[in-house]
């Protein structure tokens, strides 16, 4: 039987124990390959262990306190390539609200509800991204001159300063530009700084013309359409003197009828 979720790369969090170890064991059975996170590295271990025992499938694990800005950014960084996000990490505490003192609300709220957002806000951009054929990474510009050496995007070697994404198109050449153009609405941090197409380099202001470009859909219809114009001229061009002729015998007998 085919497994539905065969080569996926899942994210657990809160993967060691209870409910997203038993979320892990899931996935895998499905054949999909794992990162496991949560606070205590031996419990990941032996969940590893057991998940990779059972079911074969490559599990990776990363302890990690993702109450904090700096937790979920690491993890995120290790998870880029993620195709399902399963929230589970952290608990509510228990008790009478009178009995909870406002720091212990603010622990729990801190990772399981803003841990939640900001880790779902971080990896979701790449997710949306790769639907659309395209590929962000987040490198260092040494390495990204040495990747690029050779090939079409040699050309921005020299424009690799500073903090990066790169994000390359697949299929369609407009679609980078337009998951940028749409991310960096809603947030400023993002700044696009240049645009590569056809081993050439164009200023930032050129993203807007690059993401109006028609998708390959898009470009198959238009061509579709401009092929089929003369066509239907010349079909029409060769049925008119039947149609006419057809018109005119019609004209003869209404003459004759009367």
């Amino acid at each position: 039987m085919d497994k539905v979720l065969q080569d996926r790369i899942a994210l657990v969090t809160g993967g060691a124990r209870g409910i997203g170890r038993a979320v892990a064991q899931a996935l895998a059975a499905e054949g999909c390959a794992l990162h496991l996170a949560g606070r205590t590295e031996a419990d990941l271990v032996q969940a590893q262990r057991q998940i990779t025992q059972a079911h074969g499938v490559p599990v990776q694990v990363h302890a990690v306190d993702l109450s904090g800005d700096a937790g979920v950014a690491a993890l995120a960084g290790a998870c880029r390539e993620v195709d399902i996000l399963v929230n589970n990490a952290g608990a509510i505490p228990g008790g009478g609200i009178e009995r909870i003192d406002n720091a212990t609300w603010k622990r729990a709220w801190d990772l399981k509800v803003f841990g939640y957002i900001n880790l779902t806000r971080a990896l979701f951009g790449a997710m949306k991204a790769r639907q659309s054929g395209v590929y962000m990474r987040v490198v260092k510009n040494t390495l990204a001159r040495k990747a690029v050496a050779g090939t079409p995007y040699e050309c921005i070697a020299g424009s690799l300063k500073g903090p990066l994404i790169l994000a390359f198109s697949k299929d369609d050449p407009g679609a980078a530009a337009r998951v940028v153009k749409e991310f960096a609405k809603n947030n400023d941090k993002l700044v696009p700084t240049l645009v590569s197409l056809g081993g050439r380099v164009f200023p930032a202001a050129d993203l807007d013309r690059v993401a109006s470009l028609p998708t390959r859909a898009q470009a198959l219809a238009m061509m579709l359409g401009v092929l089929k114009a003369p066509i239907s001229k010349l079909v029409r061009t060769l049925a008119e003197p039947h149609a006419k002729l057809v018109r005119t015998v019609a004209a003869v007998k209404a003459t004759k009828a009367a």
